[in-house]
């Protein structure tokens, strides 16, 4: 199958393993997301792949899901659970206003996570707000992300935070 072909919510097994069924979750420009969703594990189901392996002669397509069961694996992920806490930045952290606006290494906690569904001239897009403090500063501030898909979104926060326990 083509890479114009895919569309999210795409049903695929790949190779010999036809036990193992994965969902296209997010479509980048040069990879798709999937999770797998038969024989899951405990840890995160999520996996990358080029669109070489779609070409495939050994990879079957299965079935395309509806809206809302696609929604289902798109959003309930353990990894997509955005929570409030205490997050260590894995990097500087920009924005318009201050480079860095988040050093790398800086503890911060994450007071809420908010969804907003946005549009401009390119279309309709989702945008994540992450207000936060900063210890040792006064007063929160705030992280906007905007995407056309929430995966996106999410996965810019995960490649940039990681979550710690204080208490250990």
């Amino acid at each position: 199958m083509k890479k114009e072909e895919l569309e999210l919510g795409m049903v695929f097994t790949f190779g010999q393993r036809t036990d193992i069924e994965y969902v296209i979750i997010c479509l980048g420009k040069d990879s798709a997301t999937m999770e797998a969703i038969t024989m899951r594990s405990d840890s995160s189901n999520r996996h990358g792949c080029g669109f070489g392996w779609f070409e495939n002669s050994t990879t079957k397509f299965i079935r395309k899901m509806d809206a809302n069961e696609l929604a289902c694996y798109q959003m309930n992920d353990p990894i997509c659970n955005l929570e409030n806490g205490i997050y260590i930045a894995l990097q500087n952290i920009d924005t318009l206003l201050l480079q860095p606006s988040i050093s790398e290494n800086e503890i911060i906690h994450v007071q809420s996570v908010q969804w907003e569904d946005a549009a401009n001239y390119q279309g309709k897009y989702h945008k994540m707000n992450v207000v936060f403090r900063q210890f040792g500063k006064e007063g929160s501030d705030r992280l906007i992300f905007g995407n056309e898909h929430k995966m996106a979104c999410i996965h810019w926060f995960w490649t940039n935070f990681k979550r710690i326990n204080i208490n250990r």
